[in-house]
């Protein structure tokens, strides 16, 4: 069942009850937004025409699965590996792991060897500020080789939408990322695919 509220002439999804078969990835439609805790709201300009799974931002940067941006030295190591994978991914249950490794650099601008591990975890319910969503589950494990400096970083997508909701971020040592960290979306407004 489907619970709608118009906001402004566009159309915001509190709720939904697909079935397993409609839970593919996507990107929100164009003038979707979500406004985040915390941090700055993100609006759509929909989908790259090169790929359903990188989407447009107002400024017409690219985010993989609305989110990370693709200019991020993870996507350039391990992009179209993630696309492949998350592209193919339909039956509601997890997906193979993807292994990502690149070179970085740390704070001090000394070369640092990273390894990424991404999967989507399947479905799960989210409750945030901005409502309840069904989400697809999507985590990714970040560690530094040869040091403590992990976090597992996990993102819930709605699956009505394809707009994400919410993040978590677990710093598993002392040491934190001021770019990474947790939030919620405060306010989902979307629009359909055909307006």
């Amino acid at each position: 069942m489907l619970k709608f509220a118009f906001v402004a002439g566009a159309l915001m999804v509190a709720s939904t009850g697909l079935s397993a078969q409609e839970a593919s990835l996507r990107c929100p439609a164009a003038g979707s937004k979500v406004e985040r805790t915390n941090l700055p709201t993100i609006a759509y300009r929909g989908a790259d025409p090169a790929s359903p799974l990188i989407c447009l931002d107002q400024a017409r940067q690219p985010r993989f699965l609305g989110y990370w941006s693709t200019q991020s030295a993870f996507f350039n190591a391990g992009g179209k590996q993630l696309l492949s994978t998350f592209a193919d991914w339909k039956d509601g249950g997890p997906s193979r792991v993807v292994n990502i490794g690149y070179f970085g650099s740390d704070r001090y601008g000394n070369s640092t060897t990273v390894n990424e591990k991404w999967q989507i975890l399947g479905q799960e319910h989210a409750d945030v500020h901005a409502g309840s969503f069904d989400a697809i589950k999507v985590r990714r494990v970040y560690s530094v080789v040869g040091t403590s400096y992990t976090f597992t970083e996990t993102l819930w997508i709605d699956r009505a939408s394809g707009t994400p909701v919410k993040s978590v971020v677990n710093h598993l040592n002392a040491t934190m990322s001021p770019d990474v960290t947790s939030w919620q979306a405060t306010e989902v407004i979307t629009r359909s695919l055909g307006s």
